[in-house]
């Protein structure tokens, strides 16, 4: 249970994988009319599953990773901006992609809430962004989302 936890639960394959992985494909294919081409196919197919590998370490295995901080008024003011602040915090030894989400208030409905930025390491990016409420009541945040790539980009982490 631990193990999907820790590492299947928040790994996701990125476009670049499903490209990379349908052109090895299509390279086994034609391998099929050029013989000489299968040699090439699965050197490149070894090539594929090291670097997706290498990119599965890179994500998982360092003991800091991606930090997450909002902040937010401790009361929104009524039928005015209110400004919100997402600070990403990069603890990885490179530079990552990253997309983070925000789980705004369902009072909101805004489902498609996100930002991205390349965040080197050690660097803090902060996104600010207004809400307006137009009525009374509690509003209740849910969690950010962070969504890290490596330079590879094969895999994808998601932090909460």
């Amino acid at each position: 249970m631990k193990l999907y936890a820790n590492y299947l639960k928040p790994l996701f394959f990125s476009r670049r994988f499903y490209w990379t992985f349908a052109a090895v494909i299509f390279l086994f294919v034609l391998s099929f009319f050029f013989p000489l081409l299968l040699a090439v196919s699965k050197i490149i197919l070894f090539l594929f599953f090291f670097l997706s590998a290498i990119d599965f370490i890179l994500l998982f295995f360092p003991k800091k990773t991606i930090s997450a901080l909002r902040s937010a008024p401790d009361r929104l003011s009524n039928g005015d901006n209110n400004t919100i602040r997402l600070t990403i915090t990069n603890h990885y030894p490179f530079v990552s992609g990253i997309q983070a989400i925000d789980e705004l208030p369902v009072q909101f409905q805004q489902r498609e809430f996100s930002f991205f930025s390349l965040v080197r390491p050690e660097e803090e990016k902060t996104f600010s962004y207004t809400l307006k409420p137009v009525e009374r009541g509690e509003y209740i945040f849910e969690d950010i989302n962070v969504f890290a790539r490596s330079p590879i980009g094969l895999l994808i982490k998601r932090e909460t």
